[in-house]
């Protein structure tokens, strides 16, 4: 006797003798049809809860002469009513089935007919018979809806658990197909369209958040679902002046500015402390270029801070022609380059100055030297 419990077989073979079994016992022959010997047997169990299981079993004696008895039990996986099929095979061939629902709690000896697979009545050679073409079913036996396709018929496992995402190969859900033969196609629980299952999918209201997503960083939100949000790479120096932000033991005050380190210089009265050394420095009348105008005053008529430091560009200075080459660059970096007398024009160099110093070709005894 062969004895099953719940998704395992136990053990046993032979015959059992009692008047009223204990458990559900299954006494199973083979119709005298059935081509060769069947020396093994293949069963296969399907729950909505568990899905498919199944196991295979050789056998010793010819099916035909004697009955072999199979005691299933209820256990973790499998209990209550349950879909069965038994498939015979000569070596590696299928060659007769039977289908049936069995209640594993029962108490009861069922008898099962092990019949020819293939013919009329299992048009596609799955083991399941169509019940709706006249003599070929049994009573009790399951049928198959599509006799046409041996994919398709109540012991196909059409569940969600190959369905991590409802484009993965395997995946059933969602095709218009109804595998299973319970006569609707599996729902892909899939609420927010991210393709990903509610089972699978930690937040199925939000289709931007499901496994395999891309995570943004310090945002709050658990994008790919691993329970927590990326956190953001330190990033020492943000504004790349070469000094690494107070925030992380460095020296930079506002590592937001580029122009604020401590190595920039100071310029008084602005109320912004360039040089990081905790104060503002107010402004005093210095000429630190010694142009003859005053830091402030160089400040105030010029706008930037270059005036301050080169002696050749304050308000009434010579001014020469501007390099064509800044010709593309904002306005107020052109000023900062060419406008030394601070009058917030610039002149560019003439096309056939190629020196740029000034005089054109037609003035210039050699115009490839700005120093003639």
């Amino acid at each position: 006797m062969l004895v099953f419990m719940g998704g395992a077989l136990i053990a046993g073979c032979g015959a059992k003798s009692q008047k009223k079994p204990d458990t559900l016992l299954l006494s199973i022959r083979a119709d005298a049809t059935v081509e060769g010997t069947i020396n093994r047997l293949r069963f296969l169990l399907v729950s909505p809860e568990a899905g498919l299981y199944s196991f295979e079993q050789f056998i010793y004696f010819d099916l035909k002469a004697a009955p072999l008895f199979v005691e299933l039990k209820q256990g973790k996986r499998f209990k209550g009513t349950v879909k069965l099929m038994i498939q015979g095979l000569v070596d590696q061939k299928l060659v007769a089935s039977a289908t049936l629902s069995v209640d594993l709690a029962a108490q009861q000896l069922v008898s099962v007919n092990l019949r020819p697979v293939g013919g009329s009545c299992d048009a596609d050679g799955d083991g399941v018979r169509d019940c709706n073409k006249p003599g070929c079913c049994l009573p009790g036996e399951l049928s198959d809806c599509n006799d046409t396709n041996d994919k398709i018929s109540p012991f196909v496992s059409e569940t969600l658990a190959d369905c991590e995402r409802t484009d993965k190969p395997g995946c059933l859900c969602g095709n218009g197909i109804d595998e299973d033969c319970d006569g609707k196609d599996l729902d892909c629980q899939d609420k927010d369209g991210d393709k990903v299952p509610e089972p699978f999918d930690c937040d199925d209201n939000n289709k931007d958040r499901f496994p395999g997503n891309t995570e943004i960083c310090g945002n709050g939100i658990d994008e790919d679902c691993d329970g927590k949000d990326l956190e953001c790479p330190i990033v020492k120096d943000k504004d790349k002046d070469g000094y690494d932000s107070v925030k992380y033991g460095g020296t930079d005050c506002d590592d937001d500015d580029p122009n604020v380190n401590p190595g920039k210089p100071e310029i008084c009265g602005n109320q912004i402390d360039e040089n990081c050394d905790g104060k503002v420095e107010a402004c005093i009348s210095e000429d630190v270029d010694g142009d003859g105008f005053s830091n402030e005053e160089e400040l105030a008529k010029c706008g930037f801070v270059d005036a301050v430091y080169r002696a050749e560009i304050h308000p009434g200075a010579v001014e020469p022609c501007c390099s064509r080459k800044h010709m593309n660059l904002d306005q107020s970096e052109i000023l900062r380059r060419c406008d030394w007398n601070c009058d917030g024009q610039v002149t560019f160099c003439a096309v056939n100055d190629k020196d740029e110093d000034g005089f054109d070709d037609t003035e210039d005894c050699n115009d490839n030297d700005p120093t003639i």
